[in-house]
């Protein structure tokens, strides 16, 4: 019976540290919540563009990146409108956010994979609702 409680508890040890291994400790839901504007909170900014929104929520996702004193220099992010390469951060000014469905940043490892090595810097994925 001894036998029988240890291995009980023992396996209630280990479902606690699986399940508690994956949290959130932001509380923030989603793992990827940090990579993701939803069309609500873009329209909650009331900002003018959506380079202004994305300004407001996530300015990390607008600034350079790579060492200052590499060959290539710094490297921008692009930004991709329904996976059609708009061109660098600025083309953002010209989205109206009433227009956006949802914006993601995707990294620069994944943004290789996905749209090939001139996305150095990570992709601003913007996409348009119907008729936007």
């Amino acid at each position: 019976m001894p036998c029988s409680l240890r291995t009980l508890a023992v396996a209630g040890m280990l479902v606690t540290s699986c399940a508690s291994s994956g949290a959130d400790p932001a509380g923030a839901g989603s793992g990827n919540a940090r990579h993701t504007l939803t069309r609500e909170q873009i329209l909650d900014t009331q900002e003018p563009t959506l380079l202004e929104a994305v300004r407001r929520l996530r300015p990390n996702w607008l600034r350079a990146r790579g060492p200052a004193r590499s060959a290539m220099g710094l490297v921008t992010v692009a930004v991709y409108v329904n996976d059609v390469r708009r061109g660098g951060v600025a083309s953002l000014r010209d989205i109206r956010p009433e227009s956006v469905g949802s914006v993601e940043f995707i990294p620069a490892t994944e943004a290789n994979t996905r749209y090939g090595l001139q996305v150095a810097g990570g992709v601003i994925s913007v996409r348009l609702v119907a008729g936007g």
